[in-house]
């Protein structure tokens, strides 16, 4: 199995609807629109907010870049914890 098969398996294991919504809490926590971040990445509207939904598949490489935009971890960005979103959104309005 080569490396692009296991990016493939691990990501169609992870529940992206809580990968999309912890990218909206990350965003809005921030005051960014969705086209800039879509512009910042160079992909189109529609494919970042069908990510932000849950409903697009993406890869490791994108989703890191994307965690490491918004300064968390790539798995702060994959769990499903409401304390943990409290917890970033406060680090947000108070550096």
């Amino acid at each position: 199995m080569n490396v692009m098969e296991k990016e493939e398996i691990l990501i169609t294991e992870i529940n992206m609807k809580i990968i999309g919504y912890n990218l909206k809490r990350l965003r809005e926590a921030k005051g960014y629109s969705q086209e800039y971040v879509a512009n910042h990445f160079e992909m189109s509207q529609y494919y970042y907010r069908q990510i932000e939904k849950g409903r697009a598949n993406t890869t490791i490489m994108l989703l890191s870049r994307l965690a490491n935009f918004f300064n968390v971890s790539l798995r702060d960005l994959l769990e499903e914890n409401k304390k943990w979103e409290y917890n970033f959104i406060y680090r947000f309005n108070h550096p």
